[in-house]
């Protein structure tokens, strides 16, 4: 119980985009970057949200589940699917990345 507490007080405190570390302005350069730091600083970025949101589910503080990535699917193929997105949705490259990134795989990994 305290643990759904602090997820909650943590979601609430950084549902802003003032705090953000990312928005899409400065996550996307990186995704689309031709340098492999840049690249993998993106990587990074989204593996780190699926692994958060898979996390949450195992400790059953997720509702449902706003998308379903298959096992298989790579870091490369996350990024892709978060430039995509942006490309199609470039007027909320000022929302955080973080929103962003949970929109495009909600998109492209719709739960059956």
């Amino acid at each position: 119980m305290n643990r759904k507490i602090i997820v909650l007080i943590a979601l609430l405190t950084i549902s802003g985009n003032s705090n953000a570390f990312y928005d899409g302005h400065k996550l996307a350069p990186l995704c689309t970057s031709e340098n492999r730091g840049d690249n993998n600083i993106c990587a990074s970025y989204l593996i780190s949200i699926v692994d958060t949101v898979r996390t949450l589910e195992h400790w059953k503080l997720l509702i449902e589940k706003d998308f379903c990535i298959p096992a298989n699917v790579t870091a490369g193929q996350l990024a892709k699917v978060f430039i995509k997105y942006m490309n199609k949705h470039s007027e909320n490259l000022h929302h955080r990345a973080s929103s962003l990134a949970m929109n495009a795989f909600s998109h492209s990994f719709p739960c059956k």
